[in-house]
């Protein structure tokens, strides 16, 4: 019986916060069909049923980090043994955005919205900042810059954001 050949190569496309991870295998003299999963542990048997009579198989909305795809091929005589490939998912760069909301001259808001951040961070104290949507209240008392950053695995996006203390007076209009 043949078995999947030891080279595959893989592909990703960003799908929402995850990665769709197209995956193509050499294919044996003889195979016919294959049955494949992806696992956190290599070697998983990927079960009885045939997935695909291709030589490629996509999985959707795969989370970032350490995946195992095991794959074992089939012939009218039976299945060989499970053959497997490490892949490193990447984690989608998140996105960012800080903007300064008005209360009084002596009080802000900072309102904070990361998306596909696992944490999101500031370079001075900001209270309630989060992964998602977050309001941080400050009071001013110079002009301030302050640098929020989210993270999500290795990819890290920040914005700088400068609070003005006191505000400035608009210029009249002759």
């Amino acid at each position: 019986m043949s078995e999947v050949g030891n080279s595959g190569e893989w592909t990703f496309l960003q799908n929402g916060c995850n990665q769709d991870v197209t995956f193509i295998w050499d294919k044996g003299i003889a195979d016919e069909s294959f049955s494949i999963a992806k696992s956190k542990s290599a070697g998983v048997d990927p079960g009885p049923n045939v997935d695909t009579n291709s030589r490629s198989w996509t999985f959707y909305n795969v989370k970032p980090g350490i995946w195992y795809i095991n794959v074992k091929a089939g012939q009218t005589c039976g299945w060989g043994k499970v053959v497997y490939w490490k892949v490193e998912v990447p984690a989608v760069k998140p996105t960012l955005n800080v903007r300064e909301e008005i209360i009084t001259e002596k009080e802000r808001r900072l309102l904070v919205d990361s998306e596909c951040a696992t944490s999101v961070t500031s370079d001075k104290p900001l209270r309630n900042i989060r992964p998602g949507n977050a309001t941080s209240t400050i009071y001013p008392t110079k002009d301030t810059t302050y640098t929020v950053y989210a993270k999500s695995g290795k990819e890290v996006t920040f914005r700088s954001i400068e609070v003005k203390y006191p505000l400035p007076t608009p210029t009249p209009t002759p």
